[in-house]
């Protein structure tokens, strides 16, 4: 039995909010159609969850959205079990750090506060009187 490998487990965001969708992909080698890929998480360094069984195309490869529900630091990997011919393998982790929907919607709140508080300061401050008017 030869061995077989998974390549890096790729994310399109390495930051996004939670309940956002997250497309994770990898391929495994040699090349092979409709072989079973799991894909796990372990989020904020809890245990190893699978959240996914997904097939591989004619190249190997695998793409899966995912929506995380839950917010924190989430590594996720792919593992592949392997078949007659080949030894399974898994895949390096991937890191994605989710951002609660309402921490994002407070820093927008206090960032637009920040700046209206800004304009109203800049609008009614006075301006330096005219020195040639002074006695």
């Amino acid at each position: 039995v030869a061995a077989g490998a998974a390549r890096l487990l790729n994310s399109n965001a390495s930051i996004t909010l939670e309940n956002s969708n997250v497309i994770l992909t990898t391929q495994i080698y040699p090349q092979t159609a409709n072989e079973n890929v799991t894909v796990q998480a372990k989020i904020n360094s809890d245990r190893w969850t699978n959240i996914a069984s997904v097939q591989t195309q004619a190249n190997g490869r695998f793409v899966f959205t995912w929506a995380p529900t839950s917010d924190g630091e989430i590594a996720v990997q792919a593992s592949w079990v392997g078949n007659r011919q080949y030894n399974g393998a898994t895949s390096a982790q991937a890191n994605i750090i989710i951002l609660p929907i309402f921490l994002v919607a407070l820093i927008l709140c206090l960032m637009s506060t920040l700046l209206l508080l800004a304009l109203v300061f800049f609008k009614t401050r006075r301006k330096n009187p005219d020195l040639k008017y002074r006695a």
